[in-house]
């Protein structure tokens, strides 16, 4: 079990930091340059799978197809948000990657199981608050937010799981933050008929939709190899949280 939670905060700690630098880089990075840290941020997230077993891998392989349509659809075509030099970043979908394998390491860590409640609430408050100014008290109203909200915390909910999302509220902070700030992409000032701060407060409710279908597919395929393996250990009996599959953690 050590051994799993430090490489499950190795997980965390490495997708942060190379978030942190990426973002860094790409402010002022051309064409070319940015493509490189592409190809960096695809490396990282094939090296971290490979500790993985396969639920996880197809999980995180569902995350990314998701997220790619996603980004198509919200900034190709619908222009809700913008980056930098008007395409997509090469290195924005294996980041998706990263972020649901970091925020599914944090939440099947000994920490987040032993402080739940504790983090369930922490993430909700940080994110309520922070949702309240932006429709409340914000130059620019934030709509947009407090309805993500909502979904958020309908999610945080529904899982028996919560520090999953908790993990990927922070991620995304951190990230919109940062990427607000030093100019790697831009929101619009409305969603539709609502009106979106720069960033909008709970942005991560996008991770649910992601999740839920990323965790769909991969308990689909773990059922699917049990099938064919009448032996195979049930899922409460797996202890290599490496090899078991996001809805044994999440599902209730």
């Amino acid at each position: 079990m050590r051994r799993h939670l430090s490489r499950d905060g190795l997980i965390v700690f490495a997708v942060v930091s190379w978030i942190t630098v990426a973002l860094l880089a790409d402010a002022n990075a051309s064409l070319a340059e940015q493509r490189v840290l592409g190809l960096l941020t695809w490396l990282m997230l094939l090296t971290l799978l490979r500790g993985e077993g396969v639920p996880i891998r197809v999980q995180v392989a569902v995350a990314v197809c998701v997220a790619t349509v996603a980004e198509v659809t919200g900034s190709g075509l619908l222009q809700v948000y913008t980056y930098r030099l008007g395409n997509i970043p090469s290195y924005v979908l294996p980041g998706h990657g990263l972020i649901y394998l970091a925020a599914l390491a944090f939440g099947r860590s000994r920490f987040a199981a032993r402080y739940t409640e504790q983090i369930r609430w922490s993430a909700l408050i940080a994110c309520g608050a922070w949702a309240a100014w932006g429709a409340a008290l914000s130059p620019r109203p934030d709509v947009l937010g407090a309805a993500l909200f909502i979904v958020f915390a309908c999610c945080m909910h529904a899982w028996r799981s919560p520090a999953v999302y908790a993990g990927a509220f922070a991620i995304t902070t951190h990230l919109e933050l940062l990427g607000v700030a030093v100019g790697n992409w831009t929101w619009a000032e409305h969603a539709g008929w609502l009106s979106a701060g720069n960033p909008p407060s709970a942005v991560v409710a996008g991770y649910c939709v992601i999740d839920f279908l990323a965790l769909t597919a991969g308990a689909a395929v773990c059922m699917r190899r049990s099938s064919h393996a009448p032996t195979m250990l049930s899922i409460e009996n797996v202890s290599d949280t490496r090899a078991t599959p996001a809805s044994a953690i999440l599902f209730r």
